[in-house]
């Protein structure tokens, strides 16, 4: 009976043995498969990943050229615009300056013309008393001094 299960024992060794290289190998292959599957697979994802990154980067560049382009244009029309405003601010200046200026000489000539020695050219006098400009005959009491400014001389004279 020993020597019946040992060769059954032998049998199911070899058996085993001989399924157990039949697994292993199996198991190799079918992983040797898995693998290259996943490698095709990680390289096809790599691909299209490259590729979508690479689409990507050119919508990208295109936004930027775009956005590059609008920023300049706006940029031309401002410095456009900064010199419209300096040439009418350059105009509106020299167009006060010279009202001003044309301001300043009659207010020059109405000041000479108001000045009591242009008054007193055109024939007119000044009387005062006691220093004072006399606008009225009432402020000088009779008897008292005055004196009279001429263009050329002066005359002192007493109220009667």
């Amino acid at each position: 009976f020993q020597s019946f299960t040992k060769k059954i024992h032998e049998s199911n060794r070899f058996f085993l043995q001989d399924n157990s290289e039949k697994i292993i190998r199996y198991s190799r292959y079918f992983f040797n498969k898995e693998n290259d599957a996943l490698q095709q697979l990680g390289n096809a994802m790599h691909k299209q990943s490259r590729f979508y990154l690479s689409e990507n980067q050119k919508t990208l560049m295109y936004g930027l050229q775009k956005m590059k382009y609008s920023y300049q244009q706006h940029i031309t029309s401002a410095n456009d615009k900064q010199t419209l405003l300096l040439k009418s601010l350059k105009t509106a200046g020299k167009g006060r300056i010279n009202a001003i200026n044309n301001q300043l000489i009659h207010t020059e000539k109405n000041i000479k013309n108001l000045s009591p020695e242009s008054i007193l050219k055109r024939g007119f006098s000044i009387s005062r008393y006691k220093g004072k400009v006399i606008s009225n005959k009432k402020s000088i009491p009779r008897g008292e001094e005055m004196e009279t400014e001429f263009h050329k001389g002066k005359l002192k004279s007493i109220i009667k």
